[in-house]
């Protein structure tokens, strides 16, 4: 069929209206749709992904998992998995390395065998053969050895030059959060600070453990097995109970509030960018249908006239029908190149490179040929069945044809269903921001302004005092306290058991590990006692909530136990204070009970709080402790952050979400627009006649201009009067995932309907007033 005979050249505003509108629906719809099928199949991709899981949803010891594996035969593998540092990796005789840009994993050689990261060179069957074993992916390797082959290769790795690349895997897929750029071997012969192994050691509560079942096991079954084992072979320091197998699917949403470095995404986000979808491609498919009702009531005469000269319904039907399918067709094809095109922005937005729709797939093409059918034959039905099936004499006389009760009707509802959508989708956009802005200014109960974190690699710990007696010494170090994580992201704990007055207390609690000046450095206020720790001296102080866990007044009668258990004469240690509730975890979460236990710490994260006031300030203070730094370790990087930075890289999902949601909420306000401008286009040439007789009776161009556009202001008083409430349920039920969350208060609906009513009476304005300008004895003519 040749396109002249599809396309008439009297519809062409009809045509690039409904084309350009709905490729911009479809682009957005097919951004969506790869962001949503990312988060949904996260991790997915591992083969038996159905049967690997995590065992405990708090942090284990590393004996745990050779524990579960000797006594569980139920666990095909199993092993412990951390979370490490970003490294500068360099070759032996390379002045500058590279840097991890996905960090690094210490794991136990049955990581691979747990899950199927794909290994392309190397050996497949035993990747990590020994403690010196390094596993790089594909781009790591290429950007340290280009096109050499990296296996056998020596590697320089936090001042250790024996490491040895022995296998190399594909880079991890975006729908992955388990990432990395290099995998190091955990050692179970590693000393640690107190003497002990890593091996030995059950009370170092910072790795994650992840098994694959063999098929068929009855997790129930194995739960109770691996509880009975830790139990009689372990030495836990919380409850068995708490030992049980997570799905691997749980770990990325984290519905069981798990301990986890691979969390990350949020179901409800992502349910609501779906919802956003659906809205984008009703409003286009709303749009389509819309223009192609009131396009079809102005060819009504033309639809009339080939009946007339013996044309068939079948054949109108076919026609009309091919019509809407190819410029369908087309607008898929143009919003497939939008996506293209405009693919690295989104990628910066998201912060994963999703790759380019090259149509290679067959079902890419099943869907592209699917949707073209379906929605061509949807936004073509009207022409197609309703007036193919007038009264040629009927349909001749055009303002007859199409203004039955029930067309229009059905139009002005898709018309304020656009507008519920509109506002909706503004109010939502509003609200997300007030709450990512709550998030981020919120007052944590401690400074969190101006510290430094410096993690403390081997060459500080080998000499940490003349390191610290250095850093006292520059003028604008205020005080230095040393942790074993970063405040404000603390996730470690367990039970912990008191005596109050002879009887006995237990709670499940949060710890930090500080030393004597954790108070000073991070300003955290105590609400009981005023307690005074000197340089080396222990002790114990529980925030607010651990006091009303308790259920306890009088904390200097409360002792804390040194050990789990109901003996009497087990040790005690007095509490020294109660400290103003503060937010040791992200906002995201509540205040839990906490204890802190006061030591000292000659390993962890140095805290220094130093003053600065400006950005030129705080890179003086950089550099000078890198100065510091490099007299101690001349080669490596030092690593060196803001707290407040990091802080706010919690919120990093929330941030991405809330630019996403915007600009899909914008593109959803053009889209309305596109369908408001076609109808007011045609409904003003269809009035044509109405509005010269009004203007030659004396109307003045600002009363045609309030009469073309009243009925459109009823629209958005209706549509305001139903979104209202839709959007706040909606937004009640998604800031219920929040503990500290924002008020819905009035103010965000008057904006969203400010909003949509001022794009409305823009978009109509503009075109009843180039109506309204028309030449009344012109109109008259033509008619």
């Amino acid at each position: 069929m040749r396109l002249n005979a599809l396309l008439p050249r009297s519809h062409r505003l009809y045509v690039g209206l409904n084309i350009v509108g709905f490729a911009f629906a479809l682009t957005t719809v097919l951004f969506i749709g790869m962001y949503a099928a990312r988060e949904l199949t996260m991790n997915m991709f591992h083969r038996d992904a159905d049967r690997i899981y995590k065992i405990s949803g708090w942090g284990c010891p590393y004996p745990l998992a050779p524990v579960i594996e000797a006594g569980v035969p139920e666990f095909e593998a199993i092993g412990n998995v951390g979370r490490g540092p970003y490294l500068e990796i360099r070759r032996p005789e390379a002045a500058e390395g590279v840097v991890t840009n996905d960090g690094s994993l210490q794991v136990d050689p049955a990581f691979f065998r747990v899950f199927s990261f794909r290994i392309v060179r190397g050996d497949r069957e035993n990747p990590l053969p020994d403690v010196n074993s390094v596993v790089l992916t594909e781009s790591m390797a290429k950007a340290l050895f280009g096109n050499e082959d990296p296996i056998g290769q020596n590697l320089v790795i936090q001042s250790r030059p024996d490491w040895v690349v022995t296998a190399v895997t594909e880079d991890i897929p975006i729908n992955s959060s388990i990432r990395y750029s290099v995998v190091l071997p955990l050692n179970p012969k590693q000393a640690l600070y107190n003497g002990t192994t890593l091996g030995e050691s059950w009370d170092r509560w910072q790795y994650e453990i992840f098994g694959k079942v063999r098929p068929g096991s009855d997790i129930a079954a194995v739960n109770a097995k691996m509880q009975q084992v830790v139990e009689a072979n372990g030495n836990l320091g919380y409850e068995v109970e708490r030992v049980v197998c997570y799905p691997l699917s749980d770990v990325y949403f984290n519905y069981a509030d798990l301990f986890t470095a691979f969390k990350g995404g949020n179901h409800k986000q992502v349910v609501a960018m779906i919802w956003v979808g659906i809205i984008i491609l009703l409003l286009g498919i709303v749009n389509f249908f819309n223009l192609s009702t009131a396009q079809g009531t102005l060819r009504a005469k033309e639809i009339g006239l080939r009946k007339v000269n013996g044309a068939t319904r079948g054949h109108l039907i076919l026609r009309s029908l091919a019509e809407s399918i190819f410029m369908t067709f087309i607008a898929l094809v143009l919003a497939i190149v939008l996506v293209d095109l405009l693919l690295p922005f989104f990628n910066g937005i998201v912060g994963f490179p999703y790759p380019l729709i090259l149509m290679n797939q067959w079902w890419q093409w099943a869907i592209l040929l699917g949707l073209t059918f379906g929605v061509g034959i949807i936004a073509g039905s009207y022409p197609a069945f309703y007036l193919s099936s007038l009264d040629p004499i009927d349909a001749l006389y055009t303002h007859r044809a199409g203004r039955g009760n029930g067309m229009l009707l059905f139009r002005k509802t898709l018309i304020v269903v656009q507008l519920i959508a509109s506002i909706g989708v503004i109010v939502s956009t509003l609200v997300i921001y007030g709450q990512l802005r709550h998030l981020q200014t919120k007052d944590l109960g401690f400074d969190k302004e101006q510290i430094v974190l410096i993690n403390m690699d081997m060459s500080i710990y080998e000499h940490r005092q003349a390191f610290f007696s250095e850093l006292r010494q520059l003028p604008f170090v205020q005080s230095i306290s040393l942790t074993q994580g970063i405040v404000g992201n603390y996730d470690s704990g367990g039970p912990l058991e008191a005596r109050y007055q002879e009887e006995k207390k237990k709670i499940w609690s949060k710890f930090i590990i500080a030393d004597s000046a954790f108070f000073t450095t991070f300003g955290i206020d105590m609400a009981q006692g005023d307690p005074k720790f000197r340089d080396g001296v222990e002790g114990i102080v529980l925030n607010e909530s651990a006091m009303n866990a308790f259920q306890v007044d009088d904390y200097e009668q409360l002792r804390i136990q040194d050990e789990s258990g109901d003996d009497p004469s087990i040790p005690t240690t007095k509490v020294d204070g109660v400290c103003r509730n503060f937010h040791f975890k992200p906002l995201k979460q509540g205040i839990e009970p906490l204890a802190i236990y006061i030591q000292p710490i000659e390993g962890g994260l140095i805290n220094v709080r130093v003053e600065a006031s400006s950005v030129s300030d705080i890179r003086h203070v950089f550099n000078e402790i890198e100065a510091i730094y490099r007299k101690f370790n001349a080669a490596d990087p030092l690593y060196i952050r803001l707290l407040d930075e990091m802080l706010a890289q919690i919120y990093i999902s929330e941030t991405r979400f809330l630019i996403l949601f915007t600009l899909f909420s914008v593109l959803a306000i053009l889209i309305s627009c596109f369908g408001l401008f076609g109808l007011i286009v045609f409904s003003n040439a269809r009035r044509r006649k109405e509005i010269g007789i009004r203007k030659v009776q004396g109307a003045t161009i600002l009363e045609v201009v309030f009469m073309l556009i009243r009925s459109y202001l009823i629209y958005v008083g209706i549509a305001f009067v139903v979104a209202v409430p839709l959007a706040w349920y909606l937004m009640r039920d998604w800031l219920s995932n929040y503990p500290y969350r924002i008020t819905l208060h009035p103010g965000y609906f008057l904006i969203g309907g400010a909003v949509v009513l001022f794009v409305v009476v823009l978009t109509v304005g503009i075109q009843s007033w180039i109506a309204a300008r028309a030449n009344p004895v012109r109109s008259l003519r033509s008619e």
